[in-house]
């Protein structure tokens, strides 16, 4: 690959690193924030899933059914690895279930 396109392509990476943050509400990985799904009138708005990672979200968007909104965790509690609620979004999620009612919440936590 020449010299300028392997350049052209770090700096793409780079300003794609740059323009990627956490949504305030969810903390999805999203170029805007709120994020596309938090900001989204014709989802669901009463149901919430809760996902490990962002990935997560990705996988469960390709399915096409799932048409509420989501609850990023960044991780996975492991008391064997000394993994507590305090160390991913536990906290922020209790907050956001206090701030509006919800009819329905979903788990697609993996077992650890």
């Amino acid at each position: 690959m020449p010299k300028e396109e392997v350049d052209r392509l770090v700096e793409t990476i780079v300003e794609a690193k740059g323009a990627t943050r956490h949504c305030s509400i969810c903390f999805n990985l999203s170029a805007q924030d709120p994020c596309e799904f938090c900001s989204n009138p014709n989802r669901d708005q009463t149901t919430i899933m809760v996902v490990e990672t962002s990935r997560d979200v990705i996988a469960i968007e390709r399915s096409g059914d799932y048409k509420g909104l989501y609850h990023v965790l960044e991780g996975a509690l492991s008391p064997m690895e000394g993994i507590g609620a305090d160390d991913i979004r536990v906290k922020e999620l209790i907050a956001r279930l206090g701030m509006v009612w919800y009819k329905r919440l979903f788990s697609l936590l993996t077992q650890t």
